[in-house]
């Protein structure tokens, strides 16, 4: 039943552009059912639901139910909106550019960086990587090209998450000195 289109081939044929349109856009009522569906499943902002309610329909259609979801409250604010996303990607222990980058694909404002916090969250996480890395062999016994190897893993590991390379550096330095390992590599 998914993806039948609302007209057949034949239909298609005989069928004026003007009337084939008219197939095809989703009237008020039925975007409006659309959005209900989805706003269920969870909060979208704005910029969202218009992207999503283009696929299927014409800005005017779109901008009533744009500001029908406004007089019923469904779309929060954007302050709202921006703090759950902070607070949602702060929790998986994100880096300030994912969120940044989640914002933006929301049609949010950019937030700039707390570095306590960015500092608290990667070295709760190099933390966390360099005890698996190092169950077999301690770090001081890694070979030069060990330590490298695993300094290079904590540190892309800390970039796909989003942190900025200031804060891994700083990050990775204080593992080094709360567990007072030396940089083999690095004292050459």
């Amino acid at each position: 039943m998914k993806n039948q289109p609302a007209f057949d081939k034949d239909e298609m044929e005989t069928t004026s552009a003007q009337e084939l349109v008219e197939l095809v856009e989703l009237d008020f009522a039925q975007a409006k059912k659309r959005v209900a569906q989805w706003i269920s499943k969870r909060d979208f902002s704005e910029f969202e639901l218009k992207e999503k309610l283009a696929r299927y329909t014409n800005s005017d259609v779109i901008s009533a139910t744009i500001n029908w979801c406004h007089d019923l409250k469904l779309i929060p604010l954007p302050e709202v909106m921006t703090e759950f996303v902070i607070d949602s990607l702060n929790r998986q222990k994100k880096g300030i550019q994912q969120i940044n980058q989640m914002l933006e694909s929301k049609g949010l404002a950019e937030v700039s960086a707390d570095d306590v916090t960015e500092l608290s969250k990667a070295n709760i996480l190099v933390n966390k990587k360099m005890s698996e890395s190092l169950r077999s062999t301690p770090w001081k016994e890694l070979s030069q090209g060990g330590q490298q190897k695993t300094k290079a893993k904590v540190f892309r590991f800390l970039a796909t998450r989003g942190f900025t390379s200031e804060i891994i550096n700083s990050s990775f330095e204080k593992w080094l000195v709360n567990n007072k390992e030396t940089d083999v590599y690095e004292n050459e």
